[in-house]
């Protein structure tokens, strides 16, 4: 293993960005329309050409993709001028703020358009979308794909709570397991003790702790040894239809958040402080639990008319944060240690509060938003990170010092300068954030007392981001955290762990010590999709 490599930088010609696209791109259909004139003496007329530079890999329905680069020029070979409008289209698809089609001004570059932040909610899978670019006379085109999501068994290993490794036993299983019944499964995720899954026909079954009524079988008994319960049903005792999970990451309280067939936001089981953002009396003392799913985010929503959720990240006791259709970010809760972000007073309770710059403005142009307990972290449109909140841990690099406070959102340090394309965050009260640059390298900052950021010790890496170690040859796809453990998902299928061994996290029977470098989790296919719960249990969807 090794620490991951960085890209060498050299100038770059067309003949380079020609090369690195076929590399890239190869599925991509690129099409232009046919000049209305050629290139030929003085006083012709130019003919601007339309290029593809990169184009993102296949995502699942639901996901957002990587970023677009598009070359355009007067004439074959001179960049348009900075500031020149050059109009894109992606429908079905939308742009970060929810649009279908928006002008872009050219940087005046051979880069002359970068867009981040397309997303593919609401797009089933199976299907590839036109990205139309058009200036002056020129027409281009070229595809993203939405997968069909891959389908597989459950096969769960760790601490096992409350049953939540679903195999009809009791105890820590320091090796996977598969749960029990036949049915085949397209996504995971976790909370407190509790692994929700959705099947292929779009009903959910769940295993372990069921404390407020979490499972969605509309009671409060644990599954214990009796394996998945389901199907998941509605606070009114329907069947639930769900079409992908809404929560950012998995979530440390006893909480699930679930998009239903329709693209409306649910959740089921606990709402401490309000974080459904629905007006039912709870508060941080006396919050309620519901045994069905329901729908939430409905006081962000009548704020916000004509705009949707995106997704959902819960801080776990406090408060959860919703990212709009708009870019914006929004939160409900108790405003924990001012993590909200909305310049509003500690601990006071909001069930609509808009994470706010230093200057008042709202925070826009959003892609990607996610809480961890003491803080929020934001990936916007152009790769920059933000924060709030309290930098307990050192995981907001730029922020200020370990232990300060924002109570607004503001902006961090970049991973070594360089833009970054995705964020996830462990949720426990091992606080830390990890990025991945542009570039692919993987970075951490915050607390590792474990070892799970696989940064080749268990010490932290505080106001500082430290480069992720990889195995070679191995490329990360998702991370998620139990616990004391990360989990990481690699784009060939395969499984990795890093952190604390006590509850079997590595699958490989070990129970001693710390993982502070991936090691493989055995399975016995390619997986789709991993979980982790905060009572470190980990589950894995193995395709087949």
């Amino acid at each position: 293993m090794n620490p991951q490599p960085e890209s060498p930088t050299r100038s770059i010609s067309r003949r380079t960005i020609v090369g690195a696209a076929a590399w890239t791109t190869p599925a991509i259909v690129l099409s232009a329309a046919s000049p209305a004139h050629a290139v030929s003496s003085p006083g012709t007329p130019e003919t601007p050409t339309i290029e593809f530079l990169t184009t993102p890999p296949a995502v699942r329905s639901g996901e957002t993709f990587g970023d677009v680069v598009i070359s355009v020029t007067s004439n074959g070979k001179n960049p348009v001028p900075p500031g020149t409008l050059i109009s894109v289209s992606v429908d079905p698809l939308k742009f970060s703020d929810g649009s279908v089609s928006r002008e872009f001004a050219a940087t005046g570059t051979l880069e002359s358009v970068r867009i981040s932040g397309i997303s593919s909610v609401g797009v089933p899978g199976g299907k590839a979308v036109a990205v139309t670019v058009r200036y002056s006379t020129a027409l281009a085109h070229a595809f993203l794909t939405v997968d069909g999501a891959a389908a597989g068994g459950v096969y769960a290993w760790g601490y096992n709570y409350s049953g939540e490794v679903g195999d009809g036993r009791a105890g820590t299983r320091t090796v996977p397991s598969r749960w029990l019944g036949n049915e085949k499964y397209t996504a995971i995720t976790g909370a407190h003790g509790t692994f929700h899954a959705i099947t292929t026909s779009g009903t959910i079954f769940a295993t372990g702790y069921n404390a407020y009524g979490v499972l969605a079988d509309n009671g409060t008994a644990s599954s214990g040894t009796k394996g998945p319960q389901g199907p998941a049903k509605t606070l009114d005792g329907r069947t639930f239809s769900a079409s992908r999970f809404g929560q950012a990451n998995s979530c440390l309280d006893s909480t699930i958040f679930t998009f239903d067939a329709d693209g409306r936001l649910h959740g089921v089981g606990n709402n401490p402080g309000g974080n459904f953002s629905i007006n039912d009396g709870s508060t941080a003392g006396t919050q309620k639990g519901y045994n069905g799913y329901v729908p939430v985010g409905l006081e962000i929503l009548a704020r916000n008319p004509g705009k949707t959720i995106v997704s959902v990240s819960d801080a776990g006791w406090w408060r959860a944060l919703y990212l709009l259709s708009d870019g914006t970010v929004w939160n409900a809760g108790a405003n924990q240690r001012q993590a909200m972000g909305n310049n509003g007073k500690e601990n006071q309770q909001y069930l609509a509060a808009q994470t706010v710059t230093a200057s008042g403005a709202p925070l826009k142009n959003i892609v990607e938003a996610h809480a961890t307990q003491d803080s929020s972290v934001y990936l916007d449109s152009a790769g920059n990170l933000w924060g709030a909140g309290k930098n307990t841990y050192g995981q907001l690099p730029g922020l200020g010092a370990k232990g300060a406070v924002s109570g607004v959102a503001v902006p961090l340090t970049r991973p070594e300068g360089k833009r970054v394309v995705k964020i996830w965050v462990n949720a426990s009260d091992l606080e830390s954030v990890f990025a991945k640059a542009e570039d692919g390298v993987i970075y951490m900052a915050g607390n590792n007392t474990t070892g799970y950021g696989s940064i080749g010790t268990a010490a932290a890496s505080a106001n500082v981001w430290s480069r992720v170690i990889v195995p070679t040859g191995k490329t990360i796809k998702h991370i998620e955290f139990g616990g004391e453990g990360g989990l990481y998902l690699m784009t060939d299928g395969s499984v990795y762990f890093a952190g604390k061994n006590d509850t079997g996290g590595p699958g490989t029977g070990v129970t001693a010590g710390n993982t502070v470098t991936m090691t493989q989790v055995p399975l016995p296919g390619p997986a789709v999709d991993i979980a982790g719960t905060y009572m470190d249990s980990y589950a894995v969807i193995v395709e087949g």
